[in-house]
């Protein structure tokens, strides 16, 4: 984007977004640059639930982030998420258009990375936890399977890390660090939000009762 000569500044969001959507994932170029990243072992963290809402959240719509979480959320929580406060304006029919098609551009890029065998972590940029679930599904939206997501969430985190010696599967000999999910997220990935247990350095967590201390109302 020669034309953009400042990117200090929302301009950085707003241009592409308004130019993403016409990006051809199967240009040379893109080819290039994914094998450029491969070449140098590059980790890409895509923070794909920022984005989403970024580009399509709208004021008097609940935030795809909170969406799944949003009846059991604080009262002033739902009315902050329903305020289109953190996207991008897109009142003009045409900028909405585009912004969704980046997005959507977005999404697919995140399946051709990881088929790519570009390494990808699981990262959101955001400041709730429940967002990386959101995360998850969202790599799940894009063709990933449910199994292959959870392993990057955990596993191949750790790798990243140089600390699957220790954690990132349930192993012998590495910490006992670990969640009990009613449900099978390697079928789901949306399971992973029913979490009923959590052990942390051997301590048991009950998240019906963390989420109370919180004002949020548990499952």
């Amino acid at each position: 984007m020669p034309d953009v000569k400042e990117t200090r500044t929302p301009a950085r969001f707003i241009e592409p977004g308004k130019r993403g959507g016409d990006l051809d994932l199967d240009s040379q170029p893109v080819n290039d640059f994914i094998a450029f990243l491969k070449q140098h072992h590059t980790v890409v963290d895509p923070t794909m639930a920022v984005w989403e809402d970024t580009y399509l959240d709208r004021p008097g719509q609940v935030a795809k982030s909170d969406l799944a979480m949003f009846d059991r959320l604080p009262v002033q929580v739902q009315r902050a998420s329903k305020t289109g406060g953190g996207a991008l304006t897109a009142t003009d029919p045409v900028i909405d258009r585009q912004y969704r098609a980046c997005y959507a551009n977005m999404v697919r890029m995140v399946k051709k990375l990881h088929d790519s065998g570009v390494q990808i972590v699981a990262g959101t940029d955001m400041g709730s936890g429940y967002a990386l679930d959101r995360e998850l599904e969202i790599y799940s939206e894009a063709g990933i399977s449910p199994a292959e997501v959870l392993r990057i969430a955990t596993l191949e985190a750790a790798k990243v890390m140089y600390k699957d010696q220790d954690f990132g599967s349930i192993t012998a000999g590495k910490y006992a660090d670990m969640i009990l999910v009613s449900g099978d997220p390697t079928v789901n990935i949306s399971d992973i939000r029913h979490v009923a247990l959590v052990m942390k350095k051997g301590d048991l967590y009950r998240p019906a009762e963390l989420y109370q201390a919180f004002g949020i109302r548990p499952e």
